[in-house]
């Protein structure tokens, strides 16, 4: 979330001229815009991978992202080689805790304990129930990556196969280990808290995205047909409001449905892709050979799913430490400069 810096750290206004002052709050506005920009920050996906892409219409992108993402590298869900375990508990580490794992619902940082513990599991997004229960050996969705995350098992069970959708203070709350620490504190809708009732479930505030893209990606993904390599038929997984649509099926569908649709579109613009996301984006590619489009070029959200296409924004480079501090060396001179010229 951008805040803008603390009263404390800006020169009180009597220290300087009303245009040397003027000119720094200019330039404090600017660095901060730098540090706190999503496009600044978002390092490029691997080269060439989207070169073939054609975003002109929404059907034109939906059918390029399709033929880009299919066919992925699968792995077993569980086995004594590498497996949706292994892949997981190394997309979900916790940067700050070494040989821990930070789970999507609770938020808790978790010791990774690998397959078959009591503290967390693995979490379809798109539940297994709706397209695609039977673990086969070339059942492709059913180990996903980019569609599973890891969860505190109590939490998993609790959103069981309930779609993604508002919920309100009425809901049943399931906090993160942030909610203890922010304002308010659990018991006030939505705080950094899950929420959930009777078909919905409402992803806390950093993470609905993530699921959102989740979903996304999958409806992308799998358009029916068959997988390229294995011939394995695939199903047709499509977003959707109309709750009537979303049902178990007693084996893999053909066609398959799963929503809130224009709830997961909001959470994709409330929550925007951070370096966690994208460090999990290169991981599961390293593995399975394809990646998330809509973490490394959000924008395509709106073009594929609501026809609202354009130019993709021109990205900047990478802004290190040493970029921004020759930059704002420059600027000390320019405003040297123009105190000189002042005084």
């Amino acid at each position: 979330m951008s805040r803008l810096p603390p009263a404390s750290w800006r020169a009180p206004a009597h220290a300087v001229p009303e245009q040397l002052g003027s000119f720094w709050s200019r330039v404090g506005l600017m660095v901060w815009a730098l540090m706190l920009s999503p496009i600044a920050a978002t390092a490029e996906s691997p080269a060439n991978y989207y070169s073939s892409v054609d975003s002109s219409t929404g059907s034109a992108l939906r059918a390029a992202l399709h033929a880009l993402v299919d066919d992925h590298q699968r792995y077993p869900y569980t086995s004594t080689a590498t497996d949706t375990w292994d892949i997981l508990e190394e997309a979900q580490a916790d940067p700050e805790a070494e040989g821990f794992i930070l789970d999507v619902y609770s938020d808790r940082s978790l010791a990774r304990q690998g397959g078959g513990n009591s503290e967390y599991n693995r979490e379809h997004t798109w539940p297994k129930s709706y397209g695609f229960p039977n673990d086969s050996s070339q059942n492709s969705a059913y180990t996903d990556c980019h569609m599973l995350f890891l969860a505190d098992s109590g939490y998993n069970s609790s959103r069981s196969n309930k779609p993604y959708g508002a919920c309100d203070a009425s809901c049943t709350e399931k906090p993160t280990g942030d909610a203890f620490d922010e304002s308010p504190l659990p018991g006030v809708y939505p705080g950094q808290s899950n929420w959930t009732k009777a078909g919905v479930w409402e992803t806390w505030e950093e993470r609905r995205g993530d699921v959102a893209r989740a979903l996304l990606y999958a409806d992308i993904r799998y358009e029916g047909g068959s997988h390229g390599d294995t011939g394995a038929a695939e199903p047709d997984l499509i977003l959707t409001d109309v709750s009537a649509l979303i049902e178990t099926t007693p084996g893999n569908a053909s066609v398959a449905y799963m929503g809130n649709r224009s709830t997961l579109l909001q959470w994709h613009s409330q929550d925007p892709p951070d370096e966690g996301e994208r460090a999990r984006n290169d991981i599961i590619q390293s593995y399975q050979g394809n990646r998330n489009p809509f973490i490394d070029h959000p924008e395509w959200v709106a073009c594929v799913f609501s026809e609202v296409c354009g130019p993709a924004p021109v990205p900047l480079p990478m802004l290190s430490p040493a970029w921004i501090t020759a930059w704002i060396g420059a600027l000390i001179l320019i405003g040297g400069s123009t105190a000189r010229r002042i005084a």
